[in-house]
Formats: C-alpha cells, sequence, structure tokens
C-alpha cells in the first residue's frame, strides 16, 4: 500500500516546467507517508521538494496566496512518523483560520488579517500529520466562476492555461492537478469542491453539513458549506475525512474509515445532464457512465 496502485498523471506543462527529475510526484499522500517510515524520504526532504515545485509552477498557474515555508520547515522536524500522513505537506484554501498564517479570504479588506489560532478542523489535519505548506487563491469571498480577486489575480488551470479551474476551491486543485502536492483542502457549499474538481482531474466529495469538524473560529457550524479535501485519489481522502469527522454531535453515526465492501449493496445515483444550466459534452458523458459501470461491477 506504500504506492500509488498507478502512477497518477500530471499536466504536460507541470512536467515541463520542473527544474529536475521528481521521483515522487506519483505518488499519492498515502503512499509519501508509507515512503516516509520506510526512511526512504523524509519529512525535510518533502518539504524542500514541495517549496522547487512551487517555485517552478505558481508563477505560471499563480494557485498559491500565502506561503509558509519556514513554518512547514519547523514542524516538519517534530511530526510523528506514526501518524497516519506522517510529514506530508498540504495546502490550505484561504477561506479558514490557521493560526499565525495570513487569511484573506481573496479580499483587499483582509490583506492583513492574522488568525491567532487554528479551527478545530484544521487542529486535526494536523493531528494527522499534515504538512500546511501555504494558503491557496479564492474569488473574493468566493463569489464568481472563475478563481479571480483583484488581491491575487488569476488563477489557472494547468491542464489548459485558457481556463479557469472553477469556483472558488480553484487554487487548491490547480495545485494537486499540477502535481505540487497530492492533496489539498477545500470547502464545499455549492460545488466549490467538486466543480473543480472534475475540470483538473481530480477526487473532490461534499460530505453533508454538519459531518465534519468545525472550520469556524466560534467552533459552531456553518450551514452552507463544509471542508473537506480534494486530491489525487480516494484513499487518501477517506483516510483524511476518517481524521477529520465530527465524532462529537448528534447529527449523524460516525462512519469512521472504509476499509472494504459494505455489508450490504449500496444505491448509488447520478445525474446524466443538467436542462438550463449547462451543456454536458459527449466525452463527459461518457466518462461519468464508464464509472457508473464500474460501481456496478464493485458491487
Amino acid at each position: 500500500m506504500a504506492a500509488a496502485t498507478a502512477a497518477l498523471s500530471v499536466p504536460e506543462l507541470a512536467s515541463a516546467n520542473l527544474r529536475e527529475p521528481d521521483e515522487f510526484i506519483d505518488y499519492d499522500a498515502t503512499g509519501l507517508a508509507g515512503l516516509i517510515r520506510n526512511g526512504d524520504v523524509t519529512p525535510v526532504e518533502l518539504v524542500e521538494i514541495v517549496i522547487r515545485r512551487i517555485e517552478a509552477l505558481d508563477p505560471v498557474l499563480n494557485f498559491m496566496t500565502t506561503p509558509t515555508f519556514d513554518r512547514a520547515r519547523s514542524r516538519a522536524t517534530s511530526i510523528a512518523p506514526d501518524s497516519p500522513f506522517a510529514g506530508v505537506p498540504i495546502l490550505i484554501k484561504d477561506m479558514v483560520d490557521v493560526g499565525g498564517v495570513r487569511r484573506t479570504d481573496g479580499s483587499r479588506l483582509l490583506a492583513t488579517n492574522v488568525p491567532q489560532h487554528n479551527v478545530a478542523y484544521i487542529d486535526r489535519v494536523e493531528a494527522a500529520g499534515l504538512n500546511i505548506i501555504g494558503m491557496t487563491n479564492v474569488p473574493e469571498f468566493a463569489g464568481g466562476f472563475t478563481t479571480h480577486n483583484d488581491l491575487f489575480g488569476e488563477t489557472l488551470n494547468p491542464w489548459n492555461l485558457d481556463y479557469s479551474p472553477y469556483v472558488s476551491s480553484g487554487g487548491s486543485a490547480a495545485a494537486a492537478a499540477a502535481g505540487i502536492v497530492p492533496l489539498v483542502h477545500g470547502t464545499d457549499g455549492a460545488g466549490s469542491n467538486r466543480l473543480p474538481a472534475s475540470t483538473c482531474g481530480l477526487f473532490g466529495v461534499k460530505p453533508s453539513r454538519f459531518r465534519m469538524l468545525s472550520g469556524e473560529a466560534d467552533g459552531g457550524h456553518d450551514r452552507t458549506k463544509t471542508h473537506q479535501t480534494m486530491g489525487r485519489s480516494v484513499r487518501d481522502s477517506a483516510l483524511l475525512m476518517d481524521f477529520t469527522e465530527d465524532r462529537n454531535q448528534d447529527f449523524y453515526e460516525p462512519v469512521g474509515l472504509v476499509e472494504g465492501p459494505t455489508r450490504r449493496r449500496l444505491r448509488i445515483g447520478f445525474v446524466a445532464d443538467a436542462p438550463g444550466l449547462v451543456d454536458v459534452s459527449r466525452e463527459v458523458a461518457r466518462a461519468q457512465e464508464n464509472v457508473a459501470v464500474l460501481l456496478e461491477d464493485l458491487g
């Protein structure tokens, strides 16, 4: 389980702009954690590798708002190797409080805003062994359909620079798709994880409201959005969801980490088209149908 089950593709643009061969770019976060525990790479080395990726690709894609390189270097020396992610770097959407790190929500009004404390969700992200290496771009206050604001500019889609990664988690999605890190944080109210995941070739999900730990400074639950990751493998997202699930409230029974088939068959629905909203291309419809068939084959 240490390595990804198959090589994870990155856009040609990403490969072309990396200044040196990168033997770790094909691994998901679970695979990288396995390499750390095996002694094949250290958290400190991974931080420097990711910094080099950021320096090579952020000038092209503009996915970053605030780097936290020194913070990540410092934490890399003390993260427990037996934690789930063992020191793998992660990028956080610039719409949540990370203690001592600027949070702007993509607005000039918050250009100097620095929260003093982590929210509960971020506490668990770090307890899971993920090492925050920076914040990612968002539309101002999550408004609009492209990942653009007047403070940091526009984020571009690494698969095609003529396009946006789409909506408010677009900075995170662009970074993951380009291979900067295999797992990124996002929030989703009306598609802000799922839509950029679809345009960037990632796995993205919106958990039910109140299922995840609070991402709010007052400890309450936002009724419009939930926090969850996007990434390059389902198992990474499942592992972190297990670690960041809110187990101390009355809304849902905790799911925990799903490691095998369920005892009963799942009923899974999908929407094949969206009349009056968007035109679904033939390629997208075919991909969706292929996934539906795969899920049926899996039981």
